[in-house]
């Protein structure tokens, strides 16, 4: 019987890692996996001792590496948004640095620094002019964003029209608008500007029941206790679960004033709960 003869197999060449020093197998781009990491994030130092040169950033003090047309991923958007010129091939890159007098960080947005910039938003800065969104007060842009021709509330047509807030609503449906240091109601807003501050412990009711309506004549001043009992949720209902109707004689108030109790449903389950008397 013929023997079978086998030829031992030649292992391929692999190629390695073009960092001097390094023997790890090449995975992209003439680097192995943990270099190309670093590579993309610009963390190895530039030099001729590889063969691939990642360049960086055009952007002066920025040390990531370029993604698109010599700039990082963060430069390169914000030249799209028009805050910093693209470079030309041929030219050297640009220095920006802040345009307040005496500082020399690199520039951030708006021509500022970053500390420069956050100065700015709240208007600290003599002679600096504050960035576009926060140059006015939330009642100068609250009334850019309403719309005056809303519909007629169903529940209360003599109110007329509602002014509806067009921007943006929290999670509950109400209009927020923002300021310097956090976000505020716009119905708020509204009714504020033309009647004053709300007291405290007391909270603005919509008459129309349009949580985004900013119409001062649709919102009415009441206690939380009022404001629940109009809602919507539990507290605008009229009877319980089982069927009782909430009258002052069957309604238990609780201290905190923010809930009641079917006193005829409290009756039962005290009934069912009490033990049996030895006879």
């Amino acid at each position: 019987m013929a023997t079978r003869t086998t030829t031992p197999k030649i292992p391929k060449a692999t190629k390695t890692c073009s960092i001097e020093g390094c023997d790890r197998p090449l995975y992209g781009r003439e680097l192995c996996n943990p270099h190309y990491q670093q590579a993309k994030r610009g963390k190895i130092p530039f030099g001729a001792k590889r063969k691939f040169i990642l360049s960086p950033c055009a952007f002066t003090g920025c040390l990531e590496a370029s993604a698109v047309r010599k700039f990082c991923k963060t430069h390169y958007s914000q030249a799209r948004r028009g805050l910093i010129a693209f470079l030309d091939q041929d030219t050297n890159p640009l220095a920006f640095t802040c345009t307040v007098t005496g500082c020399l960080q690199p520039f951030y947005a708006r021509t500022l620094c970053k500390p420069h910039y956050e100065q700015a938003k709240k208007g600290k800065i003599p002679g600096v002019i504050r960035p576009k969104d926060y140059a006015k007060s939330p009642e100068e842009r609250l009334w850019a964003n309403v719309n005056k021709n809303g519909p007629v509330p169903e529940v209360r047509p003599d109110l007329g029209q509602c002014w509806l807030w067009e921007g943006c609503r929290n999670n509950k449906g109400y209009g927020t608008i923002s300021t310097t240091t956090n976000s505020v109601l716009t119905h708020r807003v509204a009714y504020e500007e033309a009647h004053g501050p709300v007291p405290s412990k007391l909270v603005l009711d919509h008459l129309c029941q349009v949580r985004h309506c900013c119409r001062p004549s649709h919102l009415e001043i009441v206690t939380h206790q009022i404001n629940n009992q109009r809602g919507r949720g539990n507290g605008g209902k009229t009877h319980c679960k089982h069927g009782h109707e909430f009258t002052a004689e069957n309604t238990y108030i609780q201290p905190s004033g923010y809930g009641r109790v079917c006193k005829a449903c409290a009756a039962l389950r005290y009934k069912l709960k009490k033990p049996p008397q030895n006879t």
